[in-house]
């Protein structure tokens, strides 16, 4: 008879891995100390773990952790296939238990099938880990303007010890408002970049690492001339990504891409430009805080006026303060310039996104904003613009009905409301 092989009991390695992934420490607390770890220590290392887990892994960070947890994320990476995490972390750490675990378990996923090599080790350091010459570029995407000028990039770059992803919003106004994210692994990176892209509610636009980085340093600069203060991420990122190839070619200024005297002068593509907010991209298109103010003051004065006036003569007014919404949204030479370059942008985004119809009623709509003699009412575009988000006059009317009512009934003026004037959702 054969010698009876002895059950393999799972290592605390195992055992950590298999808590990690449940977020819950159970009773590792006593094994942990004859590892080395005192409970303090065990406590914050594993609690950061699980941070980890929950952000994506950052081999710069995962490195910081005690030798037992480093090597417990190696198992998880095995158990995932990440050949690349496992990769980035022996290639960085200082520790010959967490390379030689690496290599074994790069070792047993071989022999498997599965087409991993064991990857050059480059230096302990994490400034010493290089991006490899072969790396090629990865997309980032850009979200359209918003109505108040602002857009999303999500920038993506292979640097030290994986891929640096940043989400960053930049708004027209302001400059570079935020620039949040980090380095993840890459198996981690293609999940985050396959769940973004078939999100169905996510319109974007594929643009180089030139274009991102070029558009985010035209809003740092926005954010130097109005003296507003640069987010620590931001200034913390630059270090960390490189500088953008040099021969990328630069796309058209939005400007150029239409011809202002044919477009902008053609009446049918005017008219038709009211039908972008049927557009999900000019969903958030609303009028701004300022002119929803002002029609809600002046409404506010027809229904607490003391001249005894009937409702067809309230609604007479109310909608000559809807038709003259407009006019407030797009008073001033500066707030005109302001919304053409927006639909400019969005002009070259839709022409990007191969809708080169819609792309032509932006850019008329845009155009329009500037031509002499142009009067607000006459652009259907911010006429709907406007109208998409107030009541109806006779709704508005038929509300201060209500609140007469609720006056006389009750012997006080109930207080002010601009539910009576907005849309409900």
């Amino acid at each position: 008879m054969g010698k009876k092989r002895r059950k393999r009991t799972a290592s605390f390695e195992d055992r950590l891995a298999i808590q990690l992934k449940a977020g819950d420490p159970a009773k590792l607390e006593s094994e942990a100390q004859k590892a080395g770890l005192d409970p303090e220590q065990f406590d914050g290392a594993f609690k950061e773990g699980c941070a980890l887990l929950e952000k994506g892994t950052d081999p710069r960070k995962l490195i910081g952790l005690p030798v037992a947890f480093q090597v417990a994320f190696v198992k998880l990476a095995e158990e995932e296939e990440d050949d690349d995490q496992i990769g980035d972390l022996m290639s960085m750490t200082d520790s010959g238990v967490v390379k030689k675990a690496s290599k074994r378990a790069l070792h047993r996923m071989r022999s498997r099938g599965l087409d991993v090599s064991v990857h050059e080790e480059t230096g302990s350091s994490v400034l010493e880990r290089r991006v490899l010459p072969e790396d090629p570029d990865l997309p980032c995407y850009l979200s359209p303007i918003s109505g108040n000028g602002s857009r999303i990039i999500w920038l993506a770059r292979y640097v030290r010890g994986g891929v640096g992803v940043f989400q960053v919003e930049l708004n027209d106004d302001e400059g570079l408002v935020s620039f949040s994210g980090g380095t993840i692994g890459r198996s981690r990176y293609r999940d985050l970049s396959r769940d973004m892209l078939d999100d169905p509610e996510q319109v974007l636009l594929e643009i180089t690492y030139a274009e991102a980085w070029r558009r985010i340093a035209q809003a740092v600069s926005r954010s130097r001339e109005t003296s507003r203060p640069l987010p620590d991420d931001y200034l913390d990122a630059k270090n960390t990504l490189p500088e953008p190839k040099k021969d990328v070619p630069t796309p058209p200024e939005p400007r150029s891409l239409f011809d202002p005297d044919k477009i902008g002068q053609n009446q049918d593509l005017l008219r038709e430009a009211a039908e972008l907010h049927d557009l999900e991209e000019f969903s958030d298109w609303m009028p701004d805080e300022d002119t929803l103010k002002i029609v809600h003051s002046k409404i506010e004065e027809v229904e607490s006026s003391q001249v005894a006036i009937n409702d067809r003569q309230k609604m007479e007014q109310v909608q000559k303060i809807l038709d003259q919404a407009v006019e407030s949204l797009l008073e001033g030479q500066e707030r005109r310039e302001r919304y053409q370059n927006r639909l400019l942008e969005m002009a070259e985004y839709l022409h990007r996104t191969d809708r080169p119809k819609p792309a032509q009623k932006a850019a008329a709509a845009a155009f329009q904003l500037t031509r002499e003699g142009f009067s607000p009412p006459d652009s259907p575009f911010f006429d709907r613009m406007t109208r998409k988000l107030f009541r109806s006059a006779e709704e508005i009317v038929g509300e201060m009905q209500e609140n007469d009512k609720s006056k006389k009934g009750k012997n006080k003026k109930p207080e002010s409301d601009p539910g009576n004037l907005i849309v409900p959702p």
